[in-house]
């Protein structure tokens, strides 16, 4: 009683009533320890939800190294069994899965042959980074997980490069861009994955650069979206391309669709099925190749020249080159045709005409305007009205410069040497 006394004299009762209510232990900053259970705890991002027994829930996170098999491809054996070979594969470093997919690290898409185990691979994709999505849980991972039924998209990037190998493991094509995106695709069966269908649309929104070495050609364009199904590769302008003695460049787009062969399946070799070579990552082969807005195509003749055309729309009929024999003569420039590999290109046929009706173009030392233009082999047809200036014609004492003027048509085609 006395201390209660010499407090209230001291302090005074606000202080004293200050007290009762808020109690010494907070007065004097003395708390109590939280009690935090462990299932009160928020889950890590990527973290897999599991049950114990008796219902308490607990978050696993996982992160590492990995090799996920995207794609089979079944052969059947000599002793008549049937074996799987894989085809597709994504490896990643320190990656980390989450419930609806993987976070990925430095990942690395590689596709094979598959006619045996331990296949080098024909092609391989690296990035810096990327995203797995796959439909439902990723625990369907660690059960049966088949590609064509589980994968939804994948997304690669930054610093994507691709790689081409031949037989032999030689590079013969590289493709670099910022980002490559096979977006999302409808659900398909289960069981072995065709590989035509694992990948069916190839996207890369950003600029690409595209070499190879068969057939030869350097691509430069501001992004493409390829379809595999049907052969069509679209190509978003400015447009460069360089293939041998053809230099073609457009402001516009760009449309490539893949002819068949003859001869050739649908799905060509085992290996072109296998990584989708002819339908898919080969960009450029035989076909039609469409450019628009702003397209100026040149290409330079055996003799120096150089023949070149400025319109809308040109259509190039695009075929691989054959080596003609060693000595003969090419009729357009009555020069030796030495040996050389057939694994080129060549422009078998030029369609061309601008929305306005005109086409100005470089032929033979001249210059003109037409209404379209058409060059099938070495022989141009030119719709009129058209008129051509300057037009060498003759050798030696025969030479002439002359000027040539049509209402209607004007076809031009060269003679074989006597």
């Amino acid at each position: 009683m006395k201390r209660l006394i010499l407090f209230v004299s001291i302090f005074g009762v606000g202080l004293l009533v200050l007290v009762v209510l808020l109690g010494p232990d907070r007065l004097w900053r003395r708390t109590k320890a939280p009690s935090i259970r462990p299932e009160n705890l928020p889950a890590s991002p990527g973290a897999l939800p599991f049950s114990e027994q008796g219902g308490r829930r607990i978050n696993v996170g996982m992160r590492g190294a990995f090799t996920l098999p995207l794609g089979w491809r079944s052969v059947k054996q000599a002793d008549g069994t049937t074996q799987r070979f894989k085809v597709v594969q994504l490896k990643g470093t320190n990656s980390e899965p989450y419930a609806g997919g993987i976070h990925l690290e430095k990942p690395v898409l590689e596709t094979f042959p598959g006619n045996a185990d331990d296949e080098a691979p024909i092609r391989r994709v690296s990035a810096t980074a990327g995203e797995l999505e796959t439909r439902g849980d990723l625990r369907s991972l660690t059960e049966n997980f088949q590609a064509k039924r589980d994968l939804r998209s994948l997304t690669l990037g930054p610093d994507v490069h691709l790689e081409a190998y031949d037989e032999g493991g030689r590079v013969v094509m590289t493709l670099d861009t910022t980002r490559l995106e096979v977006p999302p695709t409808p659900e398909g069966a289960t069981g072995d994955v065709d590989p035509e269908t694992l990948f069916p649309r190839l996207v890369g929104p950003e600029p690409v650069h595209v070499f190879s070495t068969e057939p030869p050609f350097d691509l430069h364009a501001a992004g493409f979206t390829m379809q595999r199904f049907d052969g069509r590769l679209e190509l978003a302008g400015p447009i460069d391309l360089v293939s041998g003695d053809l230099h073609v460049k457009s402001a516009g787009g760009a449309t490539f669709v893949r002819r068949v062969e003859p001869g050739e399946g649908k799905g060509g070799s085992g290996r072109a099925e296998a990584a989708g070579i002819e339908q898919g990552v080969q960009s450029i082969g035989p076909g039609t190749l469409t450019f628009e807005r702003e397209v100026d195509a040149r290409q330079r003749d055996a003799d120096g020249g150089e023949r070149w055309m400025k319109t809308d729309v040109v259509a190039l009929e695009l075929a691989r080159a054959e080596a003609p024999a060693v000595g003969t003569t090419k009729p357009a420039t009555r020069s030796a045709a030495p040996a050389t590999d057939a694994k080129g290109l060549v422009v078998k046929r030029v369609e061309a005409g601008g929305r306005d009706g005109t086409v100005e173009f470089g032929l033979l030392g001249g210059t003109g305007v037409a209404r379209h233009v058409t060059r099938d082999g070495d022989a141009v047809t030119l719709e009129g009205p058209l008129h051509i200036d300057g037009l060498a014609v003759g050798e030696g004492n025969d030479a002439r410069t002359v000027s040539l003027r049509a209402r209607k048509r004007l076809e031009l085609t060269p003679l074989a040497v006597a």
